[in-house]
């Protein structure tokens, strides 16, 4: 699904990543990195340079993928051009891989609370 953001696409996509990690959970291992609340800022910057596991960065222009953020496992990959977003790889997200899905079920879930949050339209295209 393909989605045209009517506002600023980076505060649009930064937003997006920080409400997936806000309700993904923590498991396992990851209870080691995990740092409770942090700001927008710090959330989305970890997850863009994949800070937390290096040598693997699949981030360039055009591409997001948050793989796992302070020790919570996102699985949260899209791709944007220009103001357009499109979810990679669909829309099937599990608790297993996406806890944050038992708030948002899909990718539109995701991306309505984020266009509610921020008060901007998005259009499906």
């Amino acid at each position: 699904m393909k989605y045209k953001v009517k506002g600023d696409i980076n505060q649009f996509m930064s937003r997006m990543i920080y409400l997936a990690w806000q309700k993904s959970g923590v498991f396992g291992m990851g209870m080691l990195q995990d740092r409770g609340e942090q700001p927008e800022q710090v959330v989305v910057e970890a997850a863009i340079s994949r800070r937390d596991y290096p040598g693997g960065a699949l981030n360039r222009p055009g591409v997001i993928d948050c793989d796992y953020v302070f020790g919570r496992m996102m699985k949260l990959r899209f791709t944007y051009e220009g103001d357009v977003i499109e979810c990679r790889g669909g829309t099937s997200w599990t608790p297993d891989y996406q806890s944050f899905c038992t708030t948002y079920r899909d990718f539109p879930a995701l991306v309505k609370a984020t266009a509610e949050s921020l008060g901007c339209e998005v259009v499906e295209v």
